[in-house]
């Protein structure tokens, strides 16, 4: 979630009125240190994490947990990927009115997303694994409230 915030803010925070809303004072500049640290609040957990895995693990963990954090900073590139201005008038465009997601950009942010919940499912199965659990499906998905309602009412009125 933290990448794509940072992608959107990349797009919103550019062009002609962004520069000109820094200038007049109406807005503050991004303070690089401040976003630094606000990224840090994932990564900082994720890093000690990896390291004890790396620590702890058998070789195939650890190659599963590098594997999610390469997905990471895939998914972190996706979705800072700037708007390639080929043309003059593109390099215009995006000067005066700033970035902005293109079908293509948001479809490779999506596969990477898809590719690091791919990545996790695979490194939680390991886990399960590691630790002696049983398999779980790790992409269930949870019924809605309705059909929850619905059983939860037939129960009641079986039992009683």
């Amino acid at each position: 979630m933290r990448a794509r915030a940072i992608g959107e803010l990349m797009k919103q925070r550019s062009g002609l009125k962004e520069g000109l809303d820094v200038t007049m004072r109406h807005r503050r500049p991004v303070d690089l240190l401040e976003l630094h640290d606000w990224m840090d609040k994932d990564l900082a957990p994720m890093n000690v994490a990896l390291s004890e895995i790396w620590t702890r693990w058998d070789q195939e963990g650890v190659r599963l947990a590098n594997d999610v954090v390469l997905k990471c900073m895939d998914l972190l590139g996706a979705a800072t990927t700037r708007t390639q201005g080929g043309s003059g008038w593109e390099r215009v465009r995006i000067w005066a009115a700033g970035e902005r997601w293109t079908p293509e950009l948001i479809a490779a942010n999506d596969a990477a997303l898809q590719d690091l919940a791919r990545s996790r499912k695979r490194f939680a199965e390991c886990a399960h694994y590691m630790l002696g659990q049983g398999p779980a499906d790790l992409f269930a998905q949870v019924e809605s409230t309705a059909a929850g309602e619905v059983a939860l009412a037939e129960a009641n009125q079986d039992g009683a």
